[in-house]
């Protein structure tokens, strides 16, 4: 018989934690920054691929209600692919020492929408490599591509990769609440968002 969760507990925020996870965005910028490679920024942990592979993700109809949200909703099974990656910031080689898989991250195949930033669905973009990936490989239909448009500062695009991103933690301290969820909502994601 499924449990309900504890409602006997209590979040305690430590008073530094803003800060605390402000240094941690900056170290993963800083490893981004070092390990660029031919002026291009990458993954900041979990560099190395170790393997994919092909897996079912099953949503159990026992599950307890507060559990059931979004793809837990109903009973299904998925199918999924499953990428398992290395814990370090740096390739490490294929060996005892080196090999180690601290990673994984699942893709659920049967989402019906999926939105990314317009350039991913530009000719020849990573959507379009996906996309064909998903048909001719994994003979799947991706989902529907959503592409949004950018954030830009005084009319430049906002990049992490050329340091000038910003997280949605850092937005969210420059303005209020109300004011972000209503710039989130409010606009036609095919609408730059200009932060003058």
């Amino acid at each position: 018989m499924p449990m309900d969760p504890s409602k006997d507990w209590k979040e305690t925020v430590s008073p530094d934690e803003e800060t605390r996870f402000a240094h941690f965005a900056e170290q993963l910028a800083e490893l981004q920054r070092m390990n660029a490679r031919d002026g291009r920024t990458g993954r900041a942990l979990h560099t190395k691929i170790r393997g994919g592979f092909e897996a079912r993700l099953e949503i159990f109809r026992n599950l307890p209600e507060p559990a059931r949200h979004g793809l837990f909703a109903e009973p299904k099974v998925y199918d999924a692919l499953v990428r398992y990656s290395n814990g370090s910031s740096v390739p490490q080689p294929d060996d005892k020492k080196g090999g180690d898989v601290r990673g994984m991250a699942v893709k659920v195949i049967g989402v019906d929408v999926e939105g990314c930033g317009k350039d991913h669905s530009t000719r020849g973009g990573s959507r379009q490599i996906a996309d064909a990936i998903a048909r001719e490989v994994f003979s799947y239909e991706p989902p529907i591509d959503i592409p949004y448009e950018f954030f830009l500062v005084g009319g430049k695009k906002m990049s992490s990769s050329k340091g000038s991103g910003s997280s949605s933690r850092e937005v969210a301290s420059l303005l209020p609440p109300q004011l972000f969820r209503f710039l989130m909502i409010a606009k036609d994601p095919k609408r730059v968002i200009d932060f003058v």
